[in-house]
């Protein structure tokens, strides 16, 4: 091992059981544990879960360094291999890595960008108008699959120009265990289920008949894309290859918008002075049944606070799981190449020493002002904080190249909502938190929601 320090093997290992090991703490509360252990053992310790092991970087050391070496130290394609194995195609540019990842996004990187977004937007705004139009008024209604079910149909909208034909309950269950077993989520068996298998069929068998002979024009931005990539040889894409990448706008935003979404409903049924304001940006923005700006949404500053807060206190991503490439040093220990690795990022989302009362959700922390609707949007992260302080999407280079649409449909899903009438939550205590197999709100949480029949903006109660 050239260049290397001889360095004791002996890591921390994290707090666990006999035989289960920490599966229990990292189901019930990963980001809990993870902060946790991070302030007990330090930047590196070892941590076993029902058979399975990772070696942890966790802090803004660990942020810092994978930022710095992502490409040379850090190998994705190992981990997202099934994902692969279960589409049948190894052009799926989660599990891509190298020249071939960077050519693959390159292509798509315009199907996402805002100019894209802004053209279809009227689209995904009226199918979400249809269906918060369409929710009913005189039963409670799940948080979970509801906004699920909406971000899905509304991404398949903006970046297909196809909503989704099939059973909701079919594509949520192809789109978590597809995504869990995928990364390890979800035990591997799961992939084998007859439940699975067939909604897995479904899903695809959808693919294959609205969108696979789909010209890709204007109205579908990801068909269009795809059909013009060639691979580093110069081919096209393969039917299967076009599969596998056509299913990620129903798919992930199901998992992950639908997560996001009701995490900021949750917190915004928390906050009332917050959500009046949240509320009344909103329609000025697209109240009275207009279309709004898309940019307009998304550059607002009160708007962009609450969500970019509500990524930082309960993110969707946790950790970016890697497989070591080589040999190397973090912080006085050695990682051997082949070892499996999470580097959790948002370990720093909690650390005092960037965020002023951690554990508060205060929108107020990402305005540069810190008041009301003066100042700009802050993307970038809280004021005066390092990149490595909030990662919400990622940032080697795999980060989440749908930022914008997760973004920009959130927002709007959320506000269409507040917007047509008062929700009631009877719920007490913290956010209803379920790993299945990233964080989202609970199956079980439900909200009642009365329209208000003259369109206007009704009392928030909580």
């Amino acid at each position: 091992m050239m260049g290397l320090p001889h360095i004791p093997p002996g890591r921390p290992v994290a707090d666990g059981l006999p035989v289960m090991g920490s599966a229990a703490p990292l189901m019930r509360d990963p980001l809990r544990f993870f902060l946790e252990q991070y302030l007990d053992k330090g930047p590196v310790y070892e941590v076993h879960a029902a058979g399975r092991s990772y070696v942890i970087l966790a802090g803004p050391e660990a942020n810092a360094f994978f930022r710095r070496h992502a490409s040379t130290h850090f190998d994705g394609a190992p981990i997202y291999a099934p994902y692969a194995q279960d589409i049948g195609s190894d052009h799926v540019l989660v599990g891509m890595e190298g020249d071939a990842h960077q050519a693959l996004r390159k292509t798509l990187q315009p199907a996402f960008a805002m100019k894209a977004l802004e053209s279809r937007f009227p689209s995904m705004l009226a199918q979400l108008r249809s269906d918060v139009a369409a929710l009913d008024a005189n039963v409670p209604f799940p948080v979970r699959h509801t906004l699920g079910s909406w971000a899905a149909q509304a991404a398949g909208i903006t970046m297909t120009g196809c909503p989704f034909h099939g059973s909701m309950r079919k594509l949520s269950r192809f789109a978590h265990v597809f995504l869990g077993a995928g990364v390890g989520g979800f035990p591997e068996f799961m992939r084998y289920l007859p439940s699975y298998r067939r909604a897995r069929r479904a899903g695809l068998a959808f693919l294959r008949k609205h969108l696979l002979h789909a010209e890709g024009g204007a109205s579908a931005p990801l068909v269009k894309a795809l059909r013009q990539h060639r691979n580093t040889d110069g081919q096209g894409l393969s039917e299967q290859d076009l599969l596998a990448n056509l299913h990620m706008p129903y798919t992930n935003s199901f998992v992950y918008v639908g997560a996001l979404a009701g995490f900021l409903l949750h917190f915004l049924l928390r906050h009332p002075a917050a959500l009046v304001q949240f509320r009344s940006r909103y329609d000025q923005l697209a109240g009275m049944g207009r279309t709004p700006d898309a940019r307009a949404l998304m550059a607002d500053p009160f708007l962009s606070a609450c969500l970019q807060e509500t990524q930082r206190l309960q993110p969707i991503s946790l950790s970016a799981p890697r497989v070591a490439a080589r040999d190397f040093v973090f912080q006085g220990h050695l990682i051997r190449k082949g070892e499996a690795l999470l580097i959790a990022t948002a370990v720093t989302h909690y650390l005092p020493e960037f965020h002023s009362d951690p554990e508060q959700w205060k929108p107020e922390r990402f305005m540069e002002t810190g008041t009301g609707t003066s100042g700009k949007a802050n993307w970038s992260g809280p004021v005066g904080t390092p990149p490595e302080a909030f990662i919400p999407f990622g940032f080697d280079g795999h980060r989440c190249i749908a930022a914008p649409l997760v973004r920009l449909l959130t927002l709007t899903m959320v506000g269409e909502l507040l917007s047509a009438g008062e929700l009631t939550d009877t719920r007490t205590g913290d956010v209803p938190l379920k790993v299945a197999p990233f964080p989202t709100v609970d199956a079980q949480w439900k909200v009642d929601f009365k329209r208000h029949p003259s369109g206007n903006a009704a009392p928030i109660r909580t």
